[in-house]
């Protein structure tokens, strides 16, 4: 199914989408939208699912490929079995759950506020030796964070990174 309506949906604040390809710009279609949920979905004609809303809050995106979210309000943000690069912009985020594959390129502008991290991250240990470095700038990235939850993997990948080279 293709979503391109372009009729507004101004009072709507949580909405759950499931395998839907999307337009470019489809969130301008929900002004006070706080909770989204994609599930298999996709933005038509490009590779990259592109997240950009003032208000949203809550954002859960699970089974795809690479996520661009730009989101200055966000104060939660689960993704769950995306298997290409992840950009994240949300300053505001407080807590991050990443469960799956390891991403093959993570970038931040920082996350100043994040207060709880979680990370299950499965068939990391199968990346190469050059790869080490994508699990050590995501782990850097969170330096300043209070929680933090990793899985097995990701510690035997951290313990071979920093203590048996």
């Amino acid at each position: 199914m293709i979503l391109t309506s372009t009729r507004e949906f101004s009072s709507l604040t949580t909405l759950h989408l499931y395998y839907i390809t999307l337009y470019d710009g489809f969130l301008s279609m929900y002004p006070n939208l706080e909770n989204l949920t994609l599930n298999c979905c996709k933005i038509k004609g490009s590779e990259v699912l592109s997240i950009c809303h003032p208000r949203l809050s809550n954002l859960t995106l699970e089974n795809g490929d690479c996520v661009n979210e730009v989101t200055p309000q966000l104060k939660n943000l689960t993704i769950s079995n995306y298997f290409g690069g992840y950009q994240i912009s949300a300053p505001e985020l407080a807590s991050l759950i990443i469960k799956g594959q390891c991403p093959y390129m993570f970038s931040t502008d920082g996350f100043p506020s994040l207060e709880k991290a979680q990370f299950s991250l499965r068939n990391i240990k199968m990346l190469s030796r050059s790869d080490d470095s994508t699990v050590i700038r995501l782990l850097q990235e969170f330096h300043n964070v209070q929680f933090l939850s990793l899985s097995e993997e990701v510690i035997q990948v951290s313990y071979k990174i920093f203590f048996v080279r």
